[in-house]
């Protein structure tokens, strides 16, 4: 079955209908889950930003499932609530930097990771600060919901002890645990909702007060599509964590050669009949030079297919998910932003390292355009032609001396921590308004994208649905469900696994 924006929606409404009398026979649970599965559909496919009733849904609940409030909240007293607790990854380690700074008091709770040394950096930065304590839900992770629907007091309990003035939320597109909780602190709790997916559907617009984006794109989406009114809008622009690490080392690779990189998610390459890989592979034969490394993680098997068909194994190499990436970027000699999805993280590394940035877009996709990720309105880092692309990618690695006049202009484009700490707070202290620019925004040819990619490299969205929900709410044949049901247990078997040894004892 090929997978359409109208056929989304059609399951998407479809869950949605069952919520509300799941909520009306108190299955709190299956309604949680219901609204998450439905919140990861729309983000999948991104065919819509927002959902009114789905929000409402959580508000309702948390009526019921959280008591009211009642503290007088503490001067300078903040809670940093986490979805993820990944070092390196996200915003945590800017936003609590931030926080340390200021010489506040703050709680930072996170809903537990599945490897708890995912977060070590964050948990020395926290427990070195005198003035921030710890908490963590056990009870709430990524994978279930909440295994305790009893979580929710555990939970409130904690804030209302510390009884903080202001919140800070990073939180994923479909933490309903998390959003139901901080709907109950509305007038009494200053919540701050870090949008980290600007460019998706996500959850969370009936818990905010303030929505912090970092780009004019994000400013943009949030005001038409997602109704949050224009004096909830903050922008402030992030900065990466670089990784101090070993190097782990490159595979053979000739002196002469000019290094270009590329990287990220593999599934951002995939699309429009690998238009993306295409462009490297015509990079690589009108480039004596060139040489091109790949360093990403999810499926690559498509990537290496297509280096085997065209014989490119001496001239494109795919160097792994690297955690030494910041040491990568200071062995490279070009960044080319992959396509038709581009990397915000990985072009920030290549501006901070001092490397030419480049990349191609469609002019009718904005989301893509690297020059929101900076400080800067005379930069060019983006193409919107194939001929224009290539003429400055061969420029660039044709001469050593053009490459050094490129990035002598990329200093100041991405704040430091300093001066992300003293925006920030100027920022929210005078609620400040933010004037950003108009952009039109085509969402049929952005959903479009998703689809093209679900369709032919992909293929998740039957597992999505049945990963929350299972057979209970669609009417699928009994062999489809098996099979469905079996790829799922495959997909997961070392965690079936680990909770058996764990309840074992092994």
């Amino acid at each position: 079955m090929k997978i359409t924006k109208t056929y989304a929606e059609k399951d998407f409404n479809t869950l949605k209908s069952f919520i509300k009398e799941e909520i009306e026979k108190e299955n709190y649970i299956d309604a949680f889950s219901l609204i998450q599965c439905c919140s990861n559909l729309a983000y999948h496919l991104n065919f819509k930003y927002v959902d009114e009733d789905l929000e409402s849904y959580l508000f309702q609940m948390s009526q019921v499932l959280l008591t009211l409030p009642n503290f007088k909240p503490s001067e300078k007293k903040w809670v940093f609530y986490d979805s993820f607790g990944l070092d390196n990854r996200g915003l945590t380690q800017q936003y609590l930097s931030a926080l340390d700074s200021w010489n506040v008091e703050y709680l930072y709770i996170l809903e537990k990771p599945h490897n708890i040394s995912s977060s070590k950096n964050i948990m020395k930065q926290v427990t070195d600060n005198p003035k921030a304590q710890i908490y963590i839900i056990e009870s709430v992770s990524v994978d279930n919901i909440f295994s305790n629907i009893n979580a929710f007091a555990e939970v409130q309990k904690i804030i209302n002890e510390f009884a903080p003035q202001k919140a800070f939320l990073h939180i994923a597109p479909w933490s309903v645990f998390a959003i139901t909780t901080w709907i109950r602190y509305e007038n009494l709790v200053t919540r701050y909702l870090i949008n980290l997916t600007d460019h998706a559907f996500w959850l969370g617009k009936s818990c905010l007060d303030f929505n912090i984006e970092f780009r004019d794109y994000g400013c943009n989406i949030s005001n038409k599509f997602r109704k949050i009114k224009n004096n909830q809008i903050i922008k402030q622009l992030y900065y990466p964590i670089l990784i101090s690490s070993e190097f782990q080392g490159f595979p053979a690779i000739d002196e002469d050669k000019v290094v270009v990189f590329t990287g990220g998610a593999f599934y951002k390459m995939y699309g429009e009949d690998f238009l993306f890989l295409n462009m490297l592979k015509t990079i690589v034969e009108e480039n004596e030079k060139a040489i091109i490394l790949i360093a990403g993680n999810g499926d690559s098997i498509p990537l290496k297919n297509f280096i085997l068909k065209h014989n490119l194994m001496k001239k494109i190499l795919i160097i792994g998910n690297r955690i030494d990436i910041s040491e990568v970027f200071k062995r490279i000699d070009i960044y080319v932003n992959t396509y038709p999805l581009t990397g915000g993280l990985m072009s920030q590394y290549a501006v901070m390292n001092k490397k030419p940035l480049i990349g191609f877009n469609d002019r009718v996709v904005p989301c893509n355009n690297a020059e929101s990720l900076f400080e800067t309105t005379n930069l060019k880092f983006t193409y919107f032609t194939l001929d224009e692309f290539y003429f400055e990618i061969n420029k660039l690695i044709s001469s050593a001396d053009y490459r050094k006049e490129i990035v002598s202009n990329y200093s100041g484009l991405v704040p430091n921590e300093e001066q992300f700490s003293n925006d920030l707070q100027k920022k929210l202290s005078n609620n400040e308004v933010y004037i950003y620019k108009d952009i039109n925004i085509d969402l049929d040819k952005f959903c479009n994208i998703y689809c093209d990619m679900e369709n032919n490299y992909l293929k998740q969205y039957d597992l999505i649905k049945f990963k929350w929900i299972g057979l209970k709410y669609f009417r699928y044949s009994f062999f489809e469900a098996l099979f469905l049901s079996i790829r799922i247990l495959i997909n997961n078997r070392q965690r079936f696994w680990n909770k058996i040894k764990k309840k074992l004892g092994i």
